[in-house]
């Protein structure tokens, strides 16, 4: 791309800004350096989010043999997983961390130089050390280890390793203070700050808890708790046990709590007995706990069997489930990932969670599609104008034609042109799918570009009557899928505008549909049932367009995407998804599992202008998409929606154009202005209230949504950012 990337108020991007970056897919071709990241980093990343060594080899079906998880896999060390992003947990003050980079030089000339580069918040001093990595630290050995040379077996006293620092852990008794890397002497709250007590005393037989990850650490008996991974208005139930050592047994004790202001903490005192067991203090909930509603569960077990026959544990549990209830069954999934979906009380789930195999049972999840304008919205017109005259060898010879993307969305429209098989050869022998039949949809409707069709009803569809169809009845799923692998079709517009011709990313390549989506969102249960029908297929890359909301970001053994992709990839399959729809706040970004390449985007090559012409002959760019017929004569008045409020309105509300804020007596024959603070409601929502007032026109403000023109249809609307607003506003106020 040779012009910069820019900001929404036009400034050069910096590596921090929302959406900057470039993706060059030539650049994939010669890379020069890589980061080898491998089965071990994935397993690793898992053992910081808190599963033991046995969890992973349910989970994993290609865990090697010998593997356990590192010694300190704590959530803030995932920092040395090998990519070339950092992220750096739990960093405060002067504190320092050391981060390990290994890059494996593939470019055909040996002899290439490379320069180090690391852009770093202005807050963080970034202190390079490319020689660690081969800085061969000789030290002393464990005298037990034995190496074979060329002459005998020798006992190694020393040895050669890299690194950029060693340490050594503060022993017991130690008489001077431990201190902090700049010398002063720690506090209980610095980094690494405490003392090791090295102890013999494991008893015969100890094993780690059943579910030991990190965010049941809570339940280690300490005076002080420890809640991990808490929000929203989730609940966790905290034990601790006292015994009374005091001599007289009579004592009274009364029990306080100290948390912050923002927790609500139910403390469960009931039969307590001085001297006995503790209660349990029932603050928090979570999962299969009890208390959840009844409905419908996943039960993950894990990767599957590698001939796709029924692990015996899923066998045996899928028989207990279907004797106490005959429909209980949703989906079983039998290949790359085991499992199941079914109807269950909260009894039951909590039940089954306890079982030897079961990786987690949890509630079945509804995600949402990744739009740029919530499809609720958008209740004008969307049909694409197309002139049907493809050339009929644009897309035969298109490299790619043996890849088959599969497409977990809403499903296909496979009368599009953009799904035509003119040209394309035979359907690739290893594909193993089929294309079902539906009242609305039928194999026919597969060809050599369509070579595969599904379809999945969530439990709420069933009972809403939703016809079973990979028929899209919605556009998002066919709008992805050529978006993904459509063919070339030259003459396309929307309604005149952004002519030219439309292709996907990879036209030559095949399309696989496994409709998940429908009007009551997208089910968990479908998705992880998708999942395990395309490894069976065969696909070779996958792509989804939906997740949950960044507001409710699911532990990754709780969330269908995370779990399906792992297994997927775990067979060879490359698994994108879309980063949500949530941004541009922090900490939005949702399906960032790091086996699924994360996909976002904020910037076009294009804009659809609609401008706004003011004192004469000057321009402010304004961005939308209307055919409204107001024209540039006679000229209208302007006038700010914060001076046109209600005679008891409230200024805030009017300003942002909110329902029934205006004053129409104030607005009628005018074009309005109106602001929109973040999360002060959708832009639909003002237009309704602009038009329905009087008001002839609409100027919104707003900086968040440029390079994404929202479409008004017939009403005069156009979006601005506030650095224009600004020059607006002065002249609004000097006309007054």
């Amino acid at each position: 791309m040779k012009a910069p990337i820019t900001t929404e108020l036009g400034a050069i991007a910096t590596a921090y800004d929302y959406g900057a970056g470039e993706l060059s897919t030539s650049g994939a071709l010669q890379p020069g350096l890589v980061y080898e990241t491998t089965t071990i980093d994935y397993l690793n990343f898992l053992c910081y989010q808190g599963y033991n060594t046995s969890t992973i080899k349910v989970i994993s079906k290609d865990v090697p043999h010998g593997f356990t998880c590192p010694k300190q896999s704590r959530v803030d060390l995932i920092s040395n997983i090998n990519y070339p992003s950092i992220a750096v947990f739990n960093l405060k003050g002067k504190q320092s961390r050391n981060i390990t980079r290994t890059l494996t030089n593939v470019a055909g000339d040996g002899n290439t130089i490379y320069s180090l580069t690391i852009e770093a918040s202005s807050s963080l001093t970034v202190a390079p050390d490319v020689a660690a990595p081969g800085a061969d630290i000789l030290a002393a050995w464990m005298d037990n280890d034995t190496e074979e040379t060329l002459k005998r077996k020798e006992s190694l006293k020393f040895n050669i390793i890299s690194g950029a620092s060693m340490s050594c852990p503060h022993i017991n008794n130690m008489k001077a203070p431990i201190t902090t890397e700049l010398g002063a002497t720690a506090t209980a709250y610095d980094y690494g700050a405490g003392e090791i007590i090295i102890s013999k005393d494991i008893p015969d037989g100890f094993t780690c808890p059943k579910e030991s990850s990190v965010d049941l650490m809570s339940n280690i008996n300490y005076p002080s708790i420890a809640v991990f991974n808490l929000t929203g208005k989730q609940s966790r139930t905290i034990n601790r046990t006292l015994t009374n050592v005091a001599a007289n047994g009579t004592t009274a004790y009364s029990l306080t709590i100290e948390a912050p202001s923002d927790l609500t903490i139910a403390r469960s005192l009931g039969g307590y007995d001085i001297g006995s067991t503790a209660a349990s203090h029932h603050i928090l909930k979570s999962g299969a706990a009890e208390g959840e509603n009844d409905g419908v569960y996943i039960v993950y077990m894990g990767a599957a069997t590698a001939d796709g026959s029924l692990k015996n544990e899923h066998a045996q549990l899928l028989s207990c489930v279907l004797k106490r209830r005959k429909n209980a069954l949703v989906h079983s999934y039998e290949h790359g990932i085991s499992g199941f979906s079914a109807r269950l009380s909260a009894a039951e789930a909590q039940s089954i969670a306890k079982n030897p195999g079961v990786v987690s049972v949890f509630p079945n999840p509804v995600y949402q599609l990744h739009t740029t304008r919530s499809w609720d919205f958008l209740k004008y017109g969307t049909d694409v104008k197309i002139d049907l005259s493809p050339n009929s060898d644009s897309n035969s010879s298109t490299p790619g034609h043996d890849v088959i993307i599969g497409i977990l969305d809403t499903g296909i429209w496979p009368e599009s042109e953009s799904f035509s098989d003119k040209g394309m050869g035979p359907i690739p022998s290893r594909w193993k799918g089929t294309c079902v039949d539906a009242p609305d949809f039928n194999s026919s409707n597969c060809n050599r570009k369509i070579i595969g069709a599904r379809s999945y009803n969530g439990p709420d569809d069933d009972d809403d009557g939703l016809v079973n169809t990979p028929r899209d009845v919605n556009g998002h799923g066919t709008h992805v899928a050529s978006t993904a692998a459509g063919i070339m079709v030259p003459g396309a517009s929307y309604n005149g505008l952004a002519s030219g011709t439309a292709k996907g990313g990879s036209p030559g390549s095949r399309i696989a549909v496994y409709r998940i989506c429908t009007y009551n969102g997208c089910d968990g249960s479908s998705i992880l049932a998708a999942f395990s029908d395309a490894i069976k297929d065969g696909v070779d890359i996958l792509s989804l367009s939906l997740g949950s909301p960044a507001s409710r970001i699911p532990d990754l053994k709780e969330d269908p995407i995370a779990i399906g992709a792992f297994h997927a990839v775990e067979n060879g399959i490359t698994v994108v998804c879309a980063a949500g729809n949530d941004g541009p706040s922090e900490k939005t970004v949702t399906n960032a599992a790091p086996w699924i390449l994360t996909v976002a985007s904020t910037t076009i090559d294009r804009k659809f202008e609609s401008n706004v012409v003011f004192d004469g002959n000057k321009v402010i760019k304004g961005e939308a998409i209307n055919f409204a017929s107001i024209g540039i004569s006679p000229v209208h008045p302007l006038i700010y929606a914060k001076s046109a409020k209600k005679a008891d309105g409230n200024e805030s509300e009017a300003r942002n154009c909110y329902l029934d804020s205006l004053d129409g007596k104030k607005i009628k024959g005018k074009i309005v202005i109106c602001d929109s603070d973040y999360d002060n409601g959708n832009s639909f929502i003002k237009m309704d209230e602009v038009q329905n007032s009087g008001g002839i026109g609409l100027v919104l403000v707003d900086d968040k949504t440029s390079g994404d023109a929202s479409d008004y249809q017939e009403f005069p609307m156009t979006v601005i950012s506030s650095k224009d607003a600004a020059e607006i506003l002065s002249y609004v106020n000097s006309t007054k």
